[in-house]
């Protein structure tokens, strides 16, 4: 195991507060003892521990993805944008392909609850008011993309018949 923020206070002579504060770049601390805490970080190759992280925010920085397959160009240039906004934000996401099985999709779900995502995004293949009662059981945020599941779900699409008219028109 590495270096931990409590092991970086007692070599530098500080608290766990001056050194979140140093690792974090937020709150008051001195420039002087920031740079001996952020040197001694790199020193010990510190890196921080993401499930600790989570455990304390309530927040696992995860968001998981589950889609049909990335062999079709949609769903990948749609996970890699998705991919690209989660970085910038400081998440990562899980990738689930459903393969277009719906007692797979669920089971991928469930998974991915068990592991609290923060939130799920979902191109699914199951629909309806039974679908939808089992999704919010699950107590996770989820937006559907592509297929509208049911009725008061979060719901992504694109206008097809504004698309169509413009692809024309052009």
């Amino acid at each position: 195991m590495g270096i931990t923020t409590k092991d970086l206070a007692q070599l530098c002579g500080v608290s766990r507060t001056t050194v979140h504060r140093a690792l974090s770049g937020v709150g008051r601390i001195h420039p002087d003892t920031k740079e001996r805490i952020l040197k001694m970080a790199k020193e010990h190759d510190y890196r921080p521990d993401l499930l600790a992280r989570g455990l304390v925010k309530g927040k696992t920085y995860y968001i998981g993805i589950v889609v049909l397959d990335v062999k079709n160009q949609y769903f990948a240039e749609m996970v890699s944008a998705i991919g690209a906004e989660m970085n910038r934000r400081g998440y990562c996401m899980n990738i689930m392909l459903h393969g277009n099985d719906r007692k797979m999709e669920k089971e991928q779900l469930t998974r991915l609850a068990a592991y609290h995502m923060d939130g799920i995004i979902l191109s699914s293949v199951n629909e309806g008011e039974e679908y939808r009662e089992f999704l919010e059981s699950l107590d996770i945020p989820i937006v559907s993309v592509d297929n509208k599941i049911a009725e008061g779900l979060p719901f992504v699409s694109i206008n097809e018949e504004a698309a169509m008219q413009e692809a024309v028109v052009r």
